[in-house]
């Protein structure tokens, strides 16, 4: 789709049609040519996920823009941070925009808090053959690389020579929850833009990564009935119909790992299940009132929730039941 070297006849019908002047590159002067003089503007930009990042995309905005491309910008409700995309349009009239191929890349980095740094996190610095600084490889290496490809593309759309859009989307606080990726999917509906591709430059050793598991991350709070431990046929034992769910929430995972669905191209090839806090009671000698706990669901892509939820659901509806039936012989007896 974009041709690196002019001289493949694949993609480019003859090198001497692309624009050998370098119009688009001089205009952006100000900005960096080369892939490693762009990240290290990048990771300059302090763009932990609770800052804003609104510096690295009016930066991007503004060379997209000298490139003679329409930004587009989606924000956050307190118009704090924004995504940005942007396409490079194809065609012999340079008039289509849909479909194509995005390049996806994240803009916010996690923090360095409390962490033994030997340089400065924001100020990118080389040791050897390594580029040392926050987000150099998640994820604004790959960022600075389609930053670095954009003229070219130009040049190509320019003569009527770029066969598919290229599309360049950047996206906030993927870190903490990818809050904004979807904004830019919402936006993308509306305007009917349905790209074909996209690659997002995760940082994976260049190895191929086609799919990624599902997350999601439930709390379960079970209420009882407190009595002292003496008495405890008055009471209403929270942690342990709890611990009867944490239970089936086990059996319920290994019936997972035992699929005859499951993808052994994951690391781990099946869905999981994981409890992972669990907090109750008040002292050894009081029947708990209240227990709480936490578990994740990590799903295979063509698993959803309702896999894990119907049964769970099922089972808490039998074990308050059994908890209203107890708490109904206290109040008559």
């Amino acid at each position: 789709m974009i041709q690196n070297n002019s001289s493949n006849s694949d993609n480019v019908n003859n090198s001497d049609n692309v624009d050998s002047s370098s119009d688009v590159q001089l205009k952006n002067a100000e900005h960096p040519t080369q892939s490693l003089d762009w990240l290290t503007r990048l990771i300059a930009f302090d763009t932990v996920s609770r800052h804003s990042n609104l510096a690295l995309i009016n930066d991007v905005k503004s060379y997209c823009e000298q490139l003679g491309l329409t930004v587009d910008l989606t924000f956050n409700e307190a118009e704090t941070k924004a995504n940005l995309f942007v396409t490079v349009p194809a065609g012999e009239n340079t008039d289509i925009i849909n479909n194509g191929l995005v390049l996806s890349g994240h803009t916010d980095v996690v923090p360095v808090d409390g962490q033994a740094w030997s340089s400065e996190p924001f100020t990118p610095t080389i040791r050897g053959d390594k580029l040392y600084g926050r987000g150099a490889c998640d994820m604004k290496g790959f960022i600075a690389c389609a930053l670095t490809v954009l003229p070219q593309a130009v040049q190509l759309s320019n003569s009527g020579q770029l066969r598919r859009p290229l599309h360049l989307a950047l996206s906030f606080d993927e870190e903490v929850g990818c809050l904004g990726a979807p904004l830019i999917l919402a936006d993308l509906k509306a305007r009917g833009i349905t790209p074909d591709y996209c690659i997002v430059g995760e940082p994976t050793n260049m190895a191929m990564v086609v799919a990624h598991k599902g997350i999601a991350v439930y709390r379960c709070r079970v209420h009882g009935k407190s009595a002292h431990s003496s008495l405890i046929a008055q009471g209403v034992n929270a942690i342990s119909y709890a611990s009867r769910l944490v239970g089936y929430v086990d059996t319920l995972a290994e019936d997972l790992s035992a699929r005859d669905d499951n993808d052994a191209l994951f690391t781990v090839p099946y869905s999981t299940l994981s409890v992972g806090t669990i907090h109750g009671g008040t002292a050894t000698n009081i029947v708990p009132n209240l227990c709480e706990f936490t578990f994740d669901y990590r799903n295979l892509p063509h698993m959803t929730q309702d896999d894990i939820l119907a049964p769970i659901q099922a089972k808490v509806a039998e074990l308050n039941a059994q908890m209203q039936a107890r708490a109904q012989r206290l109040a008559l007896s």
